[in-house]
Order: C-alpha cells, then sequence, then structure tokens
C-alpha cells in the first residue's frame, strides 16, 4: 500500500495523536505531517480528537453490595434461587393444581355442546348419498 494512503487511513482511523497509531505506522507522521495538501486532513483529526477527548462519561451507579456479597449455590441446590424471590418445593403433593385440570375439562365440553349445537342438518330423504355413478342401489 501506498505510504501516502496508509498515512490518510491512519489519520481518519486513529485520529492526529500519533500515540494512538499502531508502532509501525508511526514513523509516517513526521514525514507526512508537514505536507501542505495534508494539512487539511490533519487539522479535521486535530478538531475531531479535541472534540472526542473533551466528552466526560457519567460516573457509574455504584452497584449494590447486596448483590456483590451474595453466596455462590450450586444451581439445583435447595434454595439456590431465594434471593430471587422464588420458594423452594414444599415437598407435598399439588392440591392447588386441580383447576387446572378442571379447566381443561370445562374448556373440551363447551367445545364439544358449541361444535354439537353448530353444524349443518343431515340431509333427509331417499336422496341421501346424492345421485351419481358412484352409488350403488341395493335391491333384494
Amino acid at each position: 500500500m501506498d505510504p501516502r494512503q496508509r498515512f490518510i487511513q491512519c489519520l481518519e482511523a486513529y485520529g492526529a495523536d500519533p500515540a494512538r497509531w499502531p508502532e509501525a505506522d508511526r514513523p509516517l507522521f513526521p514525514a507526512f505531517s508537514r505536507q501542505p495538501e495534508l494539512q487539511l486532513l490533519l487539522a479535521q483529526a486535530r478538531d475531531l480528537d479535541q472534540w472526542l477527548d473533551g466528552y466526560r462519561l457519567e460516573e457509574a451507579a455504584p452497584a449494590r453490595p447486596a448483590a456483590l456479597t451474595l453466596p455462590r449455590r450450586h444451581p439445583g441446590s435447595p434454595g439456590h434461587l431465594e434471593h430471587l424471590g422464588h420458594r423452594a418445593p414444599s415437598g407435598r403433593p399439588l392440591r392447588s393444581g386441580w383447576w387446572l385440570g378442571a379447566a381443561l375439562g370445562l374448556s373440551l365440553v363447551l367445545g364439544f355442546v358449541t361444535g354439537f349445537r353448530h353444524t349443518a342438518p343431515l340431509p333427509q330423504g331417499p336422496d341421501l348419498l346424492g345421485s351419481g355413478p358412484w352409488v350403488w342401489e341395493l335391491t333384494l
């Protein structure tokens, strides 16, 4: 690559401070920074560097000490999620889950009732299956 093009790339990528440049590209700075046609690019890079250096980040919120001092427990061990508000299972059979089965049964019953109440009427009469070559007449 042309050293001049590499100087321009480093200027755009790393700014006008050669301390930010990669070690291998730092010798390019003194040679090309004196050229008059590159002075405008160098001035723009210095302005951008000043603007970026003037930016200050807000202080980070202090970490909660309680979160840092929580005991580490192996997942699956009793009480490993208590700090998140989860309770350990009581060990008794689930008696409070009866409503799930009742709700499923009720929805099935309501589905059948609704389905049978809104069916199309069955055809009545001698032409029950329709007429056509696929219908055979049974005679005794």
